[in-house]
C-alpha cells in the first residue's frame, strides 16, 4: 500500500467538507476514500479531534497565508491588490462557506474564523492605507470588500468572477475602466 502525506489526509478533509459537510469528515470514511488504513490516518494525526484542528489550520494557510504571501510579490499596492483578488477569486468555490458553517457549532472552528476573518481583513487594510487611503477609510472598504467576498460566496448561482472583481473595485473607487489595471 502507498504512503500517504499529511497534506493528502488534509487535501482530501477539505474535500470531503465541501462536497459532505463537516459531519461526514471522519476517519473511516477518509480511510475508504484514500484507501488507506486507520494506522495511517494514526500515524499522522493523534485522534478525530487533532485532525480537525490541523484541518482548520491547514485550510488558514492555504486560503489565508498562502493568499498573502503571493500577493506580496507585488511590487506596488495596486499589483499587491490585483494579486490578491486573482488568487481569492480562482479560489471562489473552495470550503469557505462549510468551515463558517462548521463555526456555527464549534468553538475551535469559530475561533480559527474570527482570526482569520481578522488577518484578511487587516492585511486589506494595509494594502488599501499603502494605496493612498486614510486608515478609517482602508477599514471600511476592506471590511465592505471582504463582506462582499463572503456574502457573493453564499448566493446561488454565484456571480462570476469578473462581476466579483466589478464590485471590488466600485467598493474601493478603483478605476473600473481600466481593467488592465486591477482585474
Amino acid at each position: 500500500m502507498a504512503k500517504t502525506s499529511r497534506e493528502t489526509w488534509l487535501d482530501d478533509g477539505l474535500k470531503v467538507l465541501r462536497q459532505d459537510g463537516i459531519e461526514h469528515v471522519r476517519i473511516d470514511t477518509l480511510c475508504k476514500r484514500l484507501g488507506m488504513t486507520k494506522g495511517s490516518f494514526y500515524h499522522h494525526f493523534k485522534n478525530h479531534q487533532s485532525y480537525l484542528e490541523d484541518l482548520l489550520a491547514y485550510w488558514e494557510e492555504k486560503y489565508t497565508s498562502q493568499f498573502i504571501d503571493y500577493a506580496e510579490k507585488g511590487t506596488t499596492p495596486l499589483e499587491k491588490i490585483k494579486r490578491l483578488n486573482d488568487v481569492a477569486l480562482s479560489a471562489y468555490d473552495d470550503p469557505e462557506i462549510h468551515i463558517r458553517a462548521w463555526a456555527l457549532t464549534d468553538d475551535v472552528a469559530r475561533e480559527t474564523v474570527a482570526r482569520v476573518d481578522q488577518r484578511r481583513i487587516d492585511y486589506l487594510v494595509k494594502l488599501y492605507t499603502e494605496l493612498g487611503m486614510s486608515d478609517e477609510q482602508a477599514l471600511v472598504v476592506s471590511r465592505t470588500i471582504y463582506a462582499t467576498l463572503i456574502g457573493t460566496s453564499y448566493l446561488l448561482p454565484h456571480l462570476n468572477q469578473q462581476d466579483v472583481l466589478e464590485m471590488f473595485n466600485y467598493i474601493a473607487g478603483l478605476n473600473t475602466q481600466n481593467k488592465g489595471d486591477t482585474s
